[in-house]
């Protein structure tokens, strides 16, 4: 399996459904135009879909204190905190390295 596009990841609504950027790349890495969808409905999964490098990068830093081969525990909850912050839509928990954009502070 190839890289996925480094995160963070953003999201932008449009009239019918939504986009998935990521802003240091000139690729998308998602569109979704839902016809038949509510605008809710797509909000959400944007931001499940948008949070999507966050959350792995927070899973992989929990196995790895978990299982004693590292990682940074002093910041593993906050990391995950602000993971999950971001893929339910709500204002994102500062974090060091990531910038977690939402929908109001794109």
């Amino acid at each position: 399996m190839s890289k996925h596009t480094p995160g963070p990841w953003i999201f932008e609504e449009r009239v019918a459904g939504f986009d998935i950027l990521a802003p240091e790349s000139v690729y998308y890495v998602a569109e979704y135009l839902g016809v038949d969808c509510g605008v809710i409905d797509n909000i959400a999964d944007a931001c499940l879909i948008a949070a999507a490098p966050e959350l792995l990068e927070a899973l992989e830093n929990l196995l790895k204190v978990h299982e004693g081969e590292g990682g940074t525990q002093h910041n593993a909850a906050d990391m995950a905190r602000a993971a999950l912050a971001k893929a339910k839509g709500e204002d994102a928990v500062p974090y060091s390295h990531t910038t977690l954009p939402t929908r109001d502070h794109m």
